[in-house]
């Protein structure tokens, strides 16, 4: 039976954000290779206090050019399963028409599958890129999901000055709270149990923003949870105690190519159920 569940969790996997990759498309640049110089400087204690503005700051900036382009890396780990998912995407982002494409691939166990999104807001399609057909799931784009954990961050504070591409730049980070754990953890397949017991024992988020142009180049955020479930720290005599069990999440994403015309081609299809209003939504579900 447990050979059964985790055979079923691994298919589960292949057909959600577990892994991510670029296959090709003529709108999409490939990403300028990423370099950091070894140089860092810390940042002056007075200007801590102003971190958690420059971090809005920021984010609003990059809400309010034309659009840009992004490329990036994820890792999921299970903990109870003993397995690591790694992921690689990329995609383009037009901020006019709030609408995000990106192409993914995930590989599970050597068997490997690319994807594609389209999300606007939380509308979301995906689909296979081979077979054409849609697939179901709790799938966000990272941008998406760095997005959505600004309000559960906590703890700001400029950390360094760092080189990317011979460009200076500010790091600003803070920490995830237990609730953005939980966002992250709720759009995974195999959730862990409702009445587990979660503690997030480390999270953060780190922005560096280009001191030149103020836009971001980079964004970082993790999550390391671990569940208990009722009664499993203290098992009865003869009982072995129960296996740990938790998730880790890491997200590593590029950002560049920053207000340049973005077009973004959507099939009629797709275009149905990103602009569907929630009513015919519910109609749909009857």
């Amino acid at each position: 039976m447990r050979n059964e569940l985790l055979t079923g969790g691994v298919i589960a996997l292949t057909i959600c954000f577990g892994g991510l990759m670029l296959s090709a498309n003529p709108n999409m640049k490939p990403a300028p290779e990423k370099k950091t110089a070894p140089e860092t400087k810390s940042v002056p204690e007075t200007k801590k206090t102003d971190a958690k503005k420059a971090f809005g700051e920021a984010f609003e900036k990059r809400n309010k050019t034309k659009g840009y382009h992004f490329t990036g890396k994820r890792e999921t780990s299970y903990v109870e399963m003993g397995m690591t998912i790694p992921a690689q995407f990329n995609g383009i982002k037009n901020n006019k028409d709030n609408l995000l494409y990106m192409t993914y691939q995930t590989s599970v166990m050597g068997s490997s599958k690319k994807y594609e999104l389209y999300q606007k807001a939380d509308k979301k399609f995906a689909r296979d890129i081979a077979s054409e057909e849609r697939v179901e799931g709790k799938t966000h784009s990272p941008i998406m999901q760095g997005d959505r954990l600004m309000d559960t961050l906590e703890g700001y504070k400029f950390a360094k000055e760092e080189k990317l591409d011979e460009r200076d730049h500010t790091v600003i980070e803070a920490t995830i709270k237990l609730d953005g754990a939980n966002k992250l953890l709720s759009e995974l397949p195999m959730p862990l149990p409702a009445e587990a017991k979660l503690t997030c024992d480390k999270s953060g988020f780190r922005i560096w923003i280009d001191k030149k142009t103020s836009l971001i180049s980079k964004m970082y955020f993790f999550v390391e949870v671990s569940a208990a479930m009722p009664g499993a720290e203290t098992p009865e005599e003869g009982e072995e105690a129960a296996p740990k069990s938790g998730r880790k999440i890491a997200v590593d994403i590029n950002l560049f190519d920053y207000d340049k015309d973005i077009e973004i081609s959507v099939p009629d299809e797709v275009k149905e159920v990103l602009d569907a209003s929630e009513e015919s939504e519910e109609k749909e579900k009857e």
